[in-house]
């Protein structure tokens, strides 16, 4: 399974995570350590972007939280979550990720981090 990565994470009202950032995988989705690097637009609460180039993620910020999620599979058939919590200074996040593998629903899950480039 291809490895699309999409993630982000909010401390303050004021913060604003448009712009570049590198997430790294303690391990993908594939079980090994992996980086990307990923363009995030904020508009007010809601978040777009993309990571590695081709994950298209969609997600919210709210109360220092974020959450976000995209599509990956053979076919976009698995929705993969995010969730993390941004530092004070707003450079870096840290979170954990989840989907369900088909046919029989068992859950994956790992670790992640966001750094602001």
């Amino acid at each position: 399974m291809t490895a699309l990565p999409l993630v982000f994470a909010f401390g303050l009202a004021a913060a604003n995570l448009t712009g570049m950032w590198t997430l790294k995988y303690e391990k993908d989705f594939s079980g090994h350590p992996a980086s990307r690097e990923c363009t995030v637009q904020q508009d007010g609460e809601r978040l777009s972007g993309t990571c590695g180039g081709e994950a298209k993620m969609t997600g919210r910020v709210k109360n220092g939280k974020v959450t976000f999620e995209h599509q990956t599979g053979r076919n976009n058939e698995i929705t993969a979550h995010y969730s993390a919590v941004l530092n004070k200074d707003g450079t870096a996040m840290k979170g954990t990720w989840q989907y369900l593998l088909p046919p029989d629903r068992k859950p994956r899950r790992g670790e992640f981090t966001l750094t602001r480039r």
